[in-house]
C-alpha cells in the first residue's frame, strides 16, 4: 500500500480492486463475496472476545457484503501453532532428526533410491 495501511485505505483499497480488476459492482459484490482470509491482526478482523467491530472484515460485511464470512488464514494459523510447539524439546529432537534424515539421503543419489 501507498498510504498508511488503517481500515479505510484498506477498505477502499479491497473494493476498488474488486471494481476494477474483478469487474463488479456494488451489487455483483453483494453476491460473490463469500469469504475473505485474513491473517488475524485487529485491522483484518475482529478480536476473539468481539470487542474489536473496526476489522476490515466486520467493514465489509456491515458495508458491502452482509454474507462474507470472515476466515483465518489457515497457512499463518499453523505458522503460529508450530511457533508454539517448536519451542518443547521432544519437537525440536524431532525436527532435528528429520533434517538429519534428510541431509544424509538427499546427497546420495545411491542413498536416495535404497531409501525409496
Amino acid at each position: 500500500m501507498k498510504e498508511a495501511c488503517n481500515l479505510e485505505n484498506l477498505f477502499n483499497l479491497v473494493v476498488n480492486s474488486l471494481k476494477e480488476i474483478a469487474n463488479l459492482d456494488d451489487v455483483k459484490i453483494l453476491r460473490k463475496l463469500i469469504c475473505v482470509g485474513a491473517y488475524g491482526a485487529l485491522v483484518m478482523k475482529e478480536n476473539k472476545n468481539g470487542l474489536n467491530k473496526n476489522g476490515l472484515c466486520i467493514h465489509l460485511q456491515t458495508s458491502i457484503a452482509p454474507y462474507m464470512i470472515p476466515n483465518h488464514c489457515m497457512t499463518h494459523r499453523l505458522n503460529l501453532a508450530y511457533k508454539i510447539v517448536s519451542t518443547h524439546t521432544c519437537v525440536a529432537k524431532m525436527e532435528e532428526l528429520i533434517d538429519e534424515v534428510y541431509a544424509y539421503f538427499s546427497k546420495s543419489s545411491k542413498r536416495n533410491v535404497e531409501f525409496q
